[in-house]
């Protein structure tokens, strides 16, 4: 009798430890199941910290590219071309064409040509004081490549029909000369065909009335283009 209860003793003991044992296992796993978690958000948390930090100084840094680009463009871009600033520019070269180049001259000191003088004559201070202020002139209304020539290439290149002589302004007397011009600009139209930040291409409409035994007064056009140089704008070349 005293065995068997020794031996229900031993059973009861045993199985205590053992469920003891169990109970340390459990509570390792869970220890370390924590612990593993833990190492697992600490990751996931800094992932997104460097993924976004460079996306904003991405978003930053193209933000200011385009702000400086634009930015940069605004203050280079030609100002806009007004109908005023064309008709204004327009008026002058109507008097180069008419009063200066093409069609007449200027006026020579005592208001006559006179061949008998020699080739070249000195024009009138009223009309320009010197040569300085004839070139100022010029190149108030034309670009630098088309004032050049007119300068000092036209008619004939290397042959000018104004000649700056200890800076006062010459006319070259054989070079004078004009035609018959009918065309009148008085209510001119202004039709813009192409168009850059810098460059503007147009098409001008007149009137024209050409010699005939029944003149007949019908459209004349001619074509031209403004050109944005140095802070202004400029025309490329005479209309006429």
């Amino acid at each position: 009798m005293k065995k068997k209860i020794a031996i229900c003793a031993i059973a009861m003991m045993t199985i205590c430890a053992l469920a003891g044992c169990g109970d340390k296992t459990d509570k390792k796993t869970e220890s370390t199941t924590q612990l593993t978690v833990k190492p697992e958000v600490t990751t996931l948390t800094e992932v997104t910290e460097s993924t976004e930090k460079p996306e904003v100084l991405t978003i930053d840094d193209t933000t200011t590219e385009i702000a400086q680009e634009t930015g940069g463009g605004a203050s280079d871009v030609s100002a806009e071309l007004d109908e005023a600033t064309m008709r204004a520019l327009m008026k002058e070269n109507i008097n180069c064409n008419l009063n200066i180049f093409a069609l007449g001259n200027l006026m020579p000191v005592g208001g006559e040509y006179d061949t008998s003088m020699g080739d070249l004559v000195e024009v009138d201070p009223s009309e320009f004081a010197d040569w300085d202020s004839f070139e100022e002139y010029v190149r108030s209304v034309y670009c630098q490549e088309a004032a050049d020539m007119y300068l000092y290439n036209y008619p004939y290149e290397g042959q000018p029909k104004y000649v700056n002589q200890d800076g006062k302004l010459y006319l070259n007397m054989t070079l004078c000369g004009g035609k018959g011009y009918y065309v009148d600009w008085t209510d001119y139209q202004i039709e813009v065909t192409a168009s850059t930040d810098t460059r503007v291409e147009v098409k001008m409409t007149a009137t024209v009335e050409w010699p005939s035994d029944e003149p007949v007064r019908e459209p004349y056009e001619a074509t031209g283009a403004f050109v944005y140089e140095n802070g202004k704008w400029l025309l490329e070349s005479m209309i006429y």
